[in-house]
C-alpha cells in the first residue's frame, strides 16, 4: 500500500524562497495602503476627481505595467 508520508520529490513544499518573496511584496502593499489613506484631488487635462492616495499610486502602477506591456523589450540576439 503506497503512503504520501516522506516525499523526498513532492514539489509542493509549503515554504519557498518565491512564496517568501511574494508575502513580503504583500505586507509591504497592505502596509503601503493602511499609511496612505488621505483623499488627494487630481486634475487632469479637464477632468478632476477626488480618490485614496494608495488608489491613485495603484492606478499609475498598473498604467506603468500596461506601457511597459506594449513597449516590451527589445529582442536579444546572443
Amino acid at each position: 500500500m503506497p503512503t504520501t508520508q516522506g516525499r523526498s520529490n513532492d514539489k509542493s513544499s509549503p515554504i519557498t524562497a518565491r512564496r517568501v518573496l511574494v508575502a513580503l511584496l504583500v505586507l509591504a502593499a497592505l502596509a503601503f495602503v493602511v499609511q496612505n489613506t488621505n483623499t488627494v484631488d487630481i486634475k487632469w487635462l479637464m477632468f478632476g476627481f477626488s480618490a485614496p492616495q494608495w488608489m491613485m499610486a495603484v492606478l499609475l502602477l498598473g498604467v506603468g505595467f500596461v506601457v511597459g506591456w506594449f513597449v516590451g523589450r527589445p529582442n536579444r540576439k546572443d
